[in-house]
Protein backbone atom coordinates (compact mmCIF):
# COMPACT_ATOMS: atom_id res chain seq x y z
CA UNK A 1 0.00 0.00 0.00
CA UNK A 2 1.14 2.84 -0.77
CA UNK A 3 2.41 5.73 1.82
CA UNK A 4 -0.35 8.27 1.03
CA UNK A 5 -3.18 5.71 1.00
CA UNK A 6 -2.10 4.73 4.55
CA UNK A 7 -1.47 8.09 5.66
CA UNK A 8 -4.95 8.83 4.47
CA UNK A 9 -6.79 5.89 5.88
CA UNK A 10 -4.70 6.60 9.23
CA UNK A 11 -5.73 9.81 9.53
CA UNK A 12 -9.63 9.14 9.01
CA UNK A 13 -9.22 6.04 11.50
CA UNK A 14 -11.36 4.07 8.34
CA UNK A 15 -10.50 0.87 10.76
CA UNK A 16 -13.53 2.55 12.92
CA UNK A 17 -15.63 2.70 9.92
CA UNK A 18 -14.99 -1.20 9.15
CA UNK A 19 -15.71 -1.47 13.31
CA UNK A 20 -19.21 0.56 12.41
CA UNK A 21 -20.21 -2.32 9.03
CA UNK A 22 -21.96 -4.07 11.24
CA UNK A 23 -24.55 -1.81 12.89
CA UNK A 24 -25.41 -0.18 9.40
CA UNK A 25 -25.86 -4.02 7.60
CA UNK A 26 -28.46 -4.34 10.69
CA UNK A 27 -30.02 -1.83 10.13
CA UNK A 28 -30.17 -2.49 6.47
CA UNK A 29 -32.18 -6.02 6.95
CA UNK A 30 -34.06 -4.33 9.77
CA UNK A 31 -35.34 -1.59 7.30
CA UNK A 32 -36.25 -4.17 4.55
CA UNK A 33 -37.79 -6.76 6.78
CA UNK A 34 -35.60 -9.21 5.68
CA UNK A 35 -32.14 -9.83 3.16
CA UNK A 36 -32.13 -6.51 0.64
CA UNK A 37 -30.08 -7.75 -1.74
CA UNK A 38 -26.14 -7.57 -2.54
CA UNK A 39 -26.78 -4.34 -4.80
CA UNK A 40 -28.17 -2.90 -1.57
CA UNK A 41 -25.55 -4.39 0.79
CA UNK A 42 -22.62 -2.60 -1.46
CA UNK A 43 -24.52 0.78 -1.86
CA UNK A 44 -25.01 0.80 1.93
CA UNK A 45 -21.60 -0.14 2.35
CA UNK A 46 -20.13 2.83 -0.06
CA UNK A 47 -22.46 5.37 1.63
CA UNK A 48 -20.97 4.51 5.25
CA UNK A 49 -17.54 4.33 4.02
CA UNK A 50 -17.99 7.70 2.68
CA UNK A 51 -19.83 9.70 5.29
CA UNK A 52 -18.17 8.21 7.58
CA UNK A 53 -14.99 9.42 5.52
CA UNK A 54 -16.42 12.76 5.00
CA UNK A 55 -17.46 13.21 8.51
CA UNK A 56 -13.73 12.36 9.90
CA UNK A 57 -12.01 14.96 7.23
CA UNK A 58 -14.16 17.93 7.73
CA UNK A 59 -13.76 16.92 11.71
CA UNK A 60 -9.83 16.94 11.67
CA UNK A 61 -10.33 20.29 9.40
CA UNK A 62 -12.54 22.03 11.67
CA UNK A 63 -10.84 20.92 14.85
CA UNK A 64 -7.54 21.37 14.40
CA UNK A 65 -6.34 24.35 16.21
CA UNK A 66 -8.27 22.36 19.41
CA UNK A 67 -6.10 18.92 18.37
CA UNK A 68 -3.00 21.41 18.07
CA UNK A 69 -3.26 22.35 21.63
CA UNK A 70 -4.17 18.91 23.44
CA UNK A 71 -1.21 16.88 23.95
CA UNK A 72 -2.69 13.70 23.18
CA UNK A 73 -4.04 14.67 19.71
CA UNK A 74 -0.81 17.54 18.89
CA UNK A 75 0.58 14.56 16.75
CA UNK A 76 -2.06 13.83 14.62
CA UNK A 77 -1.79 14.48 10.84
CA UNK A 78 -2.90 18.17 9.57
CA UNK A 79 -5.30 17.78 7.32
CA UNK A 80 -3.97 20.95 4.97
CA UNK A 81 -0.32 20.73 5.30
CA UNK A 82 1.03 24.29 4.13
CA UNK A 83 -1.83 26.10 4.94
CA UNK A 84 -1.85 28.51 7.61
CA UNK A 85 -4.60 27.83 10.49
CA UNK A 86 -7.59 30.82 11.40
CA UNK A 87 -7.48 33.21 13.45
CA UNK A 88 -8.90 32.40 17.63
CA UNK A 89 -12.07 32.31 17.35
CA UNK A 90 -12.65 32.24 13.89
CA UNK A 91 -14.89 28.96 12.70
CA UNK A 92 -16.46 27.05 10.65
CA UNK A 93 -19.47 27.77 9.73
CA UNK A 94 -22.54 27.03 7.44
CA UNK A 95 -22.45 30.97 6.65
CA UNK A 96 -18.79 30.97 5.77
CA UNK A 97 -19.03 28.31 3.62
CA UNK A 98 -21.69 29.53 1.54
CA UNK A 99 -21.52 32.09 -1.16
CA UNK A 100 -23.70 35.32 0.21
CA UNK A 101 -26.14 35.00 -2.65
CA UNK A 102 -27.32 31.75 -1.00
CA UNK A 103 -28.43 33.05 2.40
CA UNK A 104 -30.20 36.31 0.96
CA UNK A 105 -33.40 35.11 0.21
CA UNK A 106 -34.62 36.27 -3.67
CA UNK A 107 -37.18 39.26 -3.88
CA UNK A 108 -40.77 38.57 -2.93
CA UNK A 109 -40.09 35.86 -0.95
CA UNK A 110 -39.73 38.16 2.30
CA UNK A 111 -42.75 39.22 4.03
Amino acid sequence: MSGTVRHFLDAIKFEHTVFALPFAYVAMVLAADGWPGWRVAIWVTLAMAGARTLAMSVNRFADRLIDADNPRTAGRHSPLPGSSPPLRGESLTPARLTPRSRLTPPAGLCM
